[in-house]
């Protein structure tokens, strides 16, 4: 389950910044990047199904008080107009994504 997926990067994460603040290191951010969205993100057209993704993965990093998270590069370009957009929207500052444009694809660019 996601949950399940977040718990185990967390403890990961916190693990590194334990070795690193012992060897005398600042951490200042604990930071996730996933996969490209689509691949687990994206599974039907039912915007709602993404939005409530969206929505239960903020609620899950803020329990483990993870503030980043890149999504994954977009590689459709209906997702880089339909989604990047709404992804940036949900938690503004925690949630990021890139995006694949082909050249000339001014539509994706302004996305």
């Amino acid at each position: 389950s996601l949950r399940q997926k977040i718990n185990v990067c967390n403890r990961l994460l916190r693990e590194g910044e334990a070795q690193m603040t012992t060897a005398g290191f600042e951490v200042q951010t604990i930071r996730i990047s996933t996969n490209p969205f689509g691949e687990w993100l994206v599974t039907t057209a039912d915007e709602q199904s993404v939005n409530k993704r969206l929505n239960d993965l903020n609620s899950l990093l803020s329990d483990c008080d993870i503030n980043f998270c890149s999504l994954g590069p977009s590689y459709n370009p209906g997702h880089t107009t339909n989604i990047c957009p709404e992804i940036v929207s949900i938690a503004p500052g925690r949630f990021s994504c890139s995006a694949n444009i082909n050249a000339g694809d001014s539509t994706a660019a302004l996305a």
